[in-house]
């Protein structure tokens, strides 16, 4: 059975898109993982800091409280994406459209930053003046420069 010039790219067509979704499913677990390892390092770094398990309770509230309101907007923001990206792939791309999408993705961004930065006040509240001081050299500074509002950005895509 001979095989022709196309079917050979086709066959290494399916390989190659193939390949790509296994690598990006486990590039996905390895990031759930990272992020549950970052979670109990934080933990870690709240308890060395002399935190009662009374402020531990109140913070991971706070906390959850938080995840609940941005979970959305993170959604909202992985839709835009793929919109903007269907946008950007167009035939004849609609530059009005494109910079409208990113500027409603900048505005979500900066929505899910907000309630991060509130959320960082309302754990600072709880702790003592040490505490604080030691949040804001460690835990805090730790969070900062990681692109939180990012998570719901595609990465290396442009």
């Amino acid at each position: 059975m001979k095989f022709s010039n196309v079917q050979y790219l086709l066959l290494v067509l399916v390989i190659a898109i193939t390949t790509m979704a296994r690598l990006a499913l486990l590039h996905k677990a390895k990031a759930k993982g990272g992020n549950k390892e970052v979670n109990e390092k934080k933990q870690a770094k709240l308890q060395d800091l002399g935190v009662t398990q009374d402020q531990q309770d109140k913070i991971k509230n706070i906390k959850l409280d938080c995840e609940k309101a941005i979970q959305p907007l993170r959604s909202e923001l992985k839709e835009r994406n793929a919109k903007l990206q269907t946008a950007q792939t167009a035939a004849r791309p609609d530059m009005t459209a494109i910079y409208k999408m990113i500027d409603d993705m900048v505005a979500i961004k900066a929505n899910i930053e907000k309630k991060e930065a509130a959320m960082h006040q309302d754990v600072r509240k709880l702790l003592t003046d040490d505490q604080r001081v030691a949040y804001d050299t460690t835990v805090f500074k730790d969070d900062k420069g990681k692109g939180n509002a990012s998570k719901g950005k595609s990465k290396g895509k442009r």
